[in-house]
């Protein structure tokens, strides 16, 4: 079930390829937001389970060029945002926008 879920998360993003596109998390009452020009959509996993439990087994990897915004705005390190898929998520397709929630956050993600 998890591989279809994560089948159709990467099917929608694969459609927003080479699109602009604005990713708004929002965790503790936070909210970051990052616009990228979306190049490829990965799926990252550890090959070996962290022993502290910090790191996410997997993830969702967004490739691109972007600009992060917020009060410290700025180029996108690396050229990568992440969400981490740590234990129980969901998704959501809203039509021109793709919810995840996380147990750590809300992660929006539509054109921009």
């Amino acid at each position: 079930m998890e591989h279809q879920i994560i089948d159709l998360v990467t099917q929608w993003m694969k459609q927003q390829e080479h699109r602009s596109i604005l990713i708004s998390k929002e965790e503790d009452g936070d909210l970051d937001q990052v616009s990228l020009t979306l190049e490829d959509i990965t799926l990252g996993k550890l090959e070996r389970p962290d022993p502290d439990g910090y790191v996410s087994p997997q993830s969702l990897l967004f490739h691109g060029q972007g600009q992060v915004i917020n009060e410290t705005s700025g180029p996108l390190p690396q050229d990568v945002y992440e969400i981490p898929l740590f234990g129980t998520w969901i998704t959501q397709n809203k039509g021109d926008s793709f919810q995840i929630r996380t147990e750590r956050g809300i992660y929006t993600i539509q054109p921009h």
